[in-house]
């Protein structure tokens, strides 16, 4: 689709790439004429991807044009029919959901960043969470998107899915600043929800 990378992050997919196809009416549907991948780490996000991919979409790109004049070989891959195709990244994809796993939250803000992070609300104001830490224990006494304490840091701790997330940085007047500022500003206190929309 439109975003394959912001995608490819999002899913915790560990590869990613280039690849050419024969045109055909069918967006991505043709035969695949050249592929080349790149591995990825789990703490990737969206702009290192997009950075690595850079010297791959030249390379294909400079054995397509070899190929046109017969300077290089090309193997045609079957690909029988259309690909699967993922919507742009946008919109409600940008936003965090409390209730699903802490890892998705992780993967939300790695897949926007370094543009923003991941878009959520507490007493009606907007928050962008730039990166978190997902701890290690199981969390069920509270409902998705409370915060439960603060860390030694004054970071807030909150419930994502059934465990405990601790919000270390956000998106705040186009800074990235520590997420201790949400509590000197009275924006977050113990026991606040954020939304879960």
């Amino acid at each position: 689709g439109g975003t394959p990378n912001r995608w490819v992050v999002r899913c915790g997919d560990l590869i990613s790439g280039v690849t050419a196809h024969e045109m055909t009416p069918e967006f991505d549907a043709g035969d695949i004429l050249i592929r080349e991948s790149i591995e990825l780490q789990p703490e990737d996000t969206w702009g290192e991807v997009e950075l690595r991919i850079q010297p791959i979409i030249q390379s294909v790109t400079e054995k397509i044009l070899l190929a046109l004049r017969g300077q290089f070989e090309l193997h045609q891959i079957p690909q029988g029919g259309k690909t699967k195709l993922f919507p742009s990244f946008n919109g409600d994809n940008l936003r965090v959901h409390w209730s699903d796993a802490a890892i998705e939250l992780k993967r939300t803000c790695l897949a926007i960043r370094p543009k923003s992070g991941a878009m959520t609300s507490i007493n009606g104001i907007p928050v962008c969470i730039w990166d978190i830490a997902i701890d290690s224990e199981i969390y069920t006494e509270l409902e998705p998107g409370t915060v439960v304490d603060l860390d030694s840091e004054g970071f807030p701790r909150v419930v994502a899915g059934n465990e405990l997330v601790t919000i270390e940085k956000i998106l705040y007047n186009h800074q990235i600043r520590p997420a201790s500022l949400l509590v000197e500003m009275g924006i977050v206190s113990i026991g606040d929800n954020f939304d879960v929309s």
